[in-house]
């Protein structure tokens, strides 16, 4: 299209944008119209075009304000202001890609240009050639050549390495593959460019071409080509890449900043339409989420985020929680409606009261937390923006939040667009709470009248019954159409009516503003109901008198039940009257609220213990806590025991103290018992002076009955001495009586024996061994004496004693036996010797008859507490667990095991098949003994 036609299509545009202002009211957005003559200048050259149209719209624009039809408001005026910055804004942007398209014209005409240099330097004389002799080796080289690969004339050695050695390191590999190619394929010819390292160091290009020659068998004898110098075309190559380069580059940009022009364009325009939507709906909770939805998208336009989310704050547990989003999935909003308060960029800004902007998250000190960084991260998240929501009273309500997939690039234009719409978004949350709010105010009104438990009833200033709710009309039995024809007044019983008048008088009068009474109403059966009333009165702003409230309970089973209580509260009071303990009741302070008669009569008649004992009224407590500051320590035990049962550490209490008078003695017995409903205790005194005095009877009958046990205990030890006496008596009896009869046997036996013939020699023989005999017994006689009381012990003592048994026994049983004595006391009493004494005679008896031993020792040791007899032997033992187990204990291990432990001694028998026995037997020493060997023994 030629410019003149051009020309005419804007004036048509132009004329009709200003038609449609003039037939529109104002306020609409018409003036907008004139973006299309402006955008139509694209197609005309220079910027004068652009500008002349932008002047046109913008004096057409004003022009319309005076001629448009409707009245000129503020709103009309600011939409014609933001009309012309927005043609203004567009009439820059156009401009400027007009003169971006002018530089790219001009950057292709410079590289025609130095295309149509590189073409007429090509023509010049700059081309060399060379000629490679493959069957002889040698490479012939022009001089021009040489001059382009910087050799003198002839300095080519015309050698294949040594052209090897002038090419570019990085480039010979590449070059020989090509050679080795247009060798061996005839159809393939070496054509390549490359660099060479000039003898003075310098780096140039070269284009080598050749032509392989081949001989009748079609073997390769030479190639000859030429080599130009491609050196500037290389370098103008290079320069025009980065002029192409940077020219792409400016153009893009550019680009780019109209296109961020145009979508700020239409991100403010969609503010606008949104914050004008928002000013025309009306405001509930239940129209929030699909409105803040809305506002989510203008702001995500606005910031040209990727994201976005606006977060309420729960009034109740003080933490965000998501309410209209776009972009992210619904785990990510999980996770955030359940982090801690100021988690994140959003509870950052919440506790700081201002925006908080994150560039890189990666990188922000904000997000510590790994598990919140992550889920950023996860859905690609790279920078955040938070503003806070505030409503007009200044309080916080939210956060309005912005987020990016690249690094932050957010202008004062955007960020000042998001504060616009967090205060709106604020003024509408908060309308819409409030109205939320008074509504959920009024359905908790009404039903909290409908249904609540108590009746309430709404009468005008002169009685007339105006509302009341289904509890009421229950109390009376009328229903509330009924209720609603009558008088208050006239459901109150007639013997209380006079006091009610009275009271609503008052009211009347301002005397007081509620007041509280008692009195029965007549149903509509026409039977009384008590009730209990809570009247107030509520006045106009002028003083007025508008209605009364009351609340109304029926009380009729309460006051049956304070009936019932007060009977019950006479028949326990009757009963603990007739009790004998002193009782009294405490609350749960420790106050005494009841005391029974009996505790009345004991603290009148001990009215000078009044202050300890208590009356009802006084703190039990503080009374024991003052008779433990006078000195009563029997006190300190009750009083902690009374507090653990009323704290409920202890289920019950019980303490038995004296409380002597000075006319006797008395004890008494206090019981502490906890009362569940009233979470108090009862405390009851028993006198058991009586039981006491009987235990100190019995606990003196008890003393001499001791004392009687260990006199019989002393006589029954001088009864064993007497038994043993009289053991001493029989030996010596037995000695003296049996011996002397069994020798007149013997002599007996020899005197009636006759002699017959040829027999005499066979007779005296008999005769002879029945006197041996007789001695034979006469000796065992004397030894059976001598163990049933030897009388080395008195004499000389145990250890001689021992020393002459064990002989007795070596030289009658035959068995090697060894006796070891050690710090045996010097003053040891005979019947710890006789014990120990016996001790070794059962157990010497024990290895003859059982033990089948060949050698025994016997170890007497002393020490500073008492005297140890062990006897060992090397016989065949027994398993003393087995005999134990079968009941088969012999009577000697009996009766060595009780004779010890009657002197507080230990026995010990240690023993097993095969291993032989060992009998252990330790008695002590007294004190007197233990006095009379002078201390320790070594």
């Amino acid at each position: 299209m030629n410019s003149s036609a051009g020309g005419w299509v804007i004036a048509a545009a132009t004329a009709a944008a200003f038609a449609v202002d003039m037939l529109m009211p104002l306020g609409y957005a018409v003036p907008m119209l004139y973006v299309l003559p402006i955008l139509l200048t694209w197609m005309l050259p220079g910027r004068q075009s652009t500008v002349l149209v932008f002047g046109g719209a913008v004096l057409l624009t004003w022009m319309g304000v005076p001629l448009s039809s409707g009245e000129l408001t503020s709103e009309a005026l600011v939409n014609r202001v933001l009309a012309t910055a927005l043609l203004f804004a567009i009439t820059w942007l156009l401009i400027v890609h007009k003169e971006s398209a002018g530089e790219i014209t001009e950057a292709r005409r410079a590289r025609d240009a130095s295309e149509e240099r590189l073409r007429l330097a090509m023509s010049a004389d700059n081309f060399g050639t060379f000629d490679w002799d493959i069957s002889a080796g040698t490479v012939v080289w022009s001089a021009e050549t040489e001059r382009i690969w910087g050799l003198r004339v002839g300095g080519f050695e015309g050698t294949y390495e040594h052209w090897r050695r002038l090419v570019h390191p990085d480039d010979v590999e590449e070059a020989e593959r090509i050679a080795r190619l247009s060798l061996e394929h005839p159809d393939i010819s070496y054509a390549v460019d490359h660099r060479i390292v000039c003898p003075d160091g310098t780096i140039r290009w070269i284009h080598a071409k050749a032509t392989t020659l081949r001989d009748a068998a079609g073997r390769v004898i030479r190639m000859v080509g030429v080599n130009q110098d491609i050196t500037e075309r290389k370098q103008a190559e290079e320069t025009l890449r980065q002029l192409n380069e940077t020219l792409e580059q400016r153009v893009a940009e550019r680009t780019a900043a109209l296109n961020n022009s145009e979508q700020q364009l239409k991100a403010d325009l969609k503010v606008m339409t949104v914050l004008n939507e928002l000013g025309q709906l009306s405001s509930s909770e239940d129209t929030l989420p699909p409105v803040l939805e809305q506002i989510v998208d203008a702001a995500i336009a606005v910031a040209r985020s990727d994201f976005g989310n606006i977060q309420l704050l729960d009034p109740e547990s003080g933490h965000l929680k998501i309410v209209a989003q776009r972009g992210f999935p619904g785990w990510w909003v999980k996770f955030w409606n359940e982090v801690p308060k100021g988690q994140g960029a959003c509870g950052t800004a919440l506790q700081r009261a201002q925006r908080v902007i994150i560039d890189d998250v990666k990188q922000s000190l904000i997000y510590t937390d790994e598990a919140a960084r992550d889920t950023l991260l996860q859905v690609g998240v790279c920078s955040v923006v938070s503003t806070p929501l505030v409503d007009r009273s200044g309080k916080l309500i939210g956060v309005f939040s912005t987020h990016y997939k690249t690094p932050i690039q957010i202008d004062e234009h955007a960020l000042a667009r998001l504060d616009l719409l967090a205060r709106q978004v604020g003024d509408f949350i908060e309308r819409a709470q409030t109205q939320t709010a008074l509504r959920e105010s009024e359905e908790r009104f009404r039903k909290l009248f409908e249904h609540a438990a108590e009746g309430i009833v709404i009468t005008d200033e002169r009685g007339n019954l105006l509302q009341c709710n289904a509890a009421f009309c229950a109390i009376t039995g009328y229903s509330a159409q009924e209720l609603v024809t009558q008088q208050f007044s006239s459901l109150i019983h007639p013997d209380d009516r006079a006091q009610n008048v009275e009271l609503v008088q008052q009211l009347l009068e301002r005397k007081r503003s509620w007041f509280r009474i008692e009195n029965r109403y007549l149903t509509k059966l026409g039977s009384p109901v008590w009730v209990q009333k809570h009247v107030s009165i509520l006045f106009s702003d002028r003083d007025r008198p508008l209605y009364f409230v009351a609340l109304v309970t029926d009380i009729t089973q309460r006051k049956r039940d304070e009936r019932l209580l007060q009977s019950k509260e006479a028949f326990t009071r009757e009963v603990l009257d007739s009790l004998s303990a002193h009782v009294c009741v405490l609350d749960r302070d420790g106050v005494i609220i009841r005391t029974n008669q009996p505790w009345k009569e004991f603290a009148q008649v001990n009215s000078d213990m009044l202050r300890t004992i208590g009356a009802a009224g006084d703190n039990y407590l503080e009374v024991c806590r003052r008779a433990i500051a006078d000195g009563d320590t029997t006190v300190l035990p009750i009083l902690s025991g009374i507090e653990a049962v009323l704290a409920g550490r202890q289920d019950v209490f019980s303490a038995e103290y004296p409380c002597h008078s000075p006319d006797e003695k008395r004890w008494f017995l206090l019981r502490v018992s906890p009362l569940v409903e009233s979470q108090g205790v009862v405390l009851s005194h028993l006198d058991i002076s009586d039981r006491k005095r009987v235990e100190e009877t019995l606990y003196v009958k008890q003393r001499e009955l001791e004392r009687s046990q260990a006199k019989l205990e002393e006589l029954t030890a001088k009864l064993l001495m007497a038994q043993e006496t009289e053991w001493r008596r029989l030996a010596c009896e037995l000695h003296d009586d049996i011996t002397q009869r069994v020798a007149t046997v013997a002599i007996d036996l020899q005197g009636i024996r006759s002699v017959t013939p040829g027999s005499e020699a066979s007779l005296l023989a008999h005769v002879h061994q029945a006197g041996k005999m007789a001695e034979q017994i006469t000796t065992d006689l004397q030894r059976l004496a001598h163990q049933l009381h030897p009388s080395l012990l008195e004499h000389v003592g145990l250890e001689a004693a021992v020393q002459e048994y064990v002989e007795e026994f070596e030289a009658r049983t035959g068995l090697k036996t060894k006796v070891q004595v050690r710090n045996l006391p010097i003053a040891f009493s005979l019947d710890r010797a006789t014990c120990l004494y016996r001790v070794l005679q059962e157990s010497l008896q024990n290895v003859r008859k059982h033990a089948s031993a060949t050698y025994v020792v016997i170890r007497l040791l002393g020490s500073t507490r008492g005297v140890g007899l062990c006897v060992h032997d090397d016989g065949r033992g027994f398993d003393q667990d087995h005999q134990t187990s079968n009941g088969r204990k012999g009577l000697g291990l009996i009766s060595m095991e009780e004779r010890v432990g009657a002197l507080q001694g230990t026995f010990r028998l240690k023993t097993k098949p095969g291993d032989g026995t060992e009998v252990h037997a330790w008695v002590p020493l007294s004190q007197c003994e233990v006095s009379s060997n002078g201390g320790a023994q070594a």
